[in-house]
């Protein structure tokens, strides 16, 4: 294992991220977060980083981003469309009003258009 201070997406950039804590609150349903520390990080797009390392193919991909999900997916395209990837996880939304989470039907449909279900 290998633990490395960046994050995937659909474009190579740096970026920076908002590390955050939850407050404890009365209800375990509801937390409110806090701002700790903005870091910067590097964005890969999953070929280039695979290519970089020699890793020819991905049996598992797990995303859960937090409603960047559809990028690191856009970002992955070349290994998807290769059919390099094996199984693929990836957190969505339900709550149409929620606009942070990417909806169900975006990641079904941009999967489904590359085979995968």
């Amino acid at each position: 294992m290998h633990c490395l201070r960046l994050a995937f997406g659909n474009v190579k950039e740096r970026a920076e991220l908002l590390r955050h804590k939850y407050s404890c609150s009365d209800s375990l349903t509801f937390a409110e977060p806090y701002f700790e520390k903005k870091e910067t990080i590097e964005i890969e797009i999953i070929p280039d980083f695979c290519n970089n390392r020699n890793i020819d193919e991905i049996d598992f991909l797990s995303i859960d981003t937090n409603g960047y999900e559809l990028r690191v997916l856009e970002g992955a395209k070349d290994f998807l469309d290769n059919r390099k990837v094996g199984l693929i996880e990836v957190q969505v939304g339900m709550n149409p009003r929620n606009p942070k989470k990417v909806p169900l039907e975006k990641i079904r449909d941009f999967l489904e258009a590359k085979g995968y279900f």
